[in-house]
């Protein structure tokens, strides 16, 4: 039941929403026939912004959360 709630909420516009990498897991929703909307921001994106010095997976939510 938990997972229909949040499946049913990601396609509303008025539930914004903030992803790590939102690229591939829209991709991978909507593989799965779920349209993402609501977009609010992106952690991995905004990562790069605050400091493109980062190596290779220095990106990545786990590292972001050190």
């Amino acid at each position: 039941q938990v997972c229909s709630i949040i499946l049913s909420n990601h396609g509303r516009l008025e539930y914004k929403k903030v992803w790590h990498n939102y690229g591939f897991d829209r991709h991978v929703f909507y593989n799965h026939g779920i349209n993402v909307r609501g977009f609010a921001g992106d952690t991995m994106h905004m990562a790069r912004l605050y400091d493109a010095s980062k190596s290779f997976g220095g990106y990545a939510l786990s590292s972001l959360t050190k």
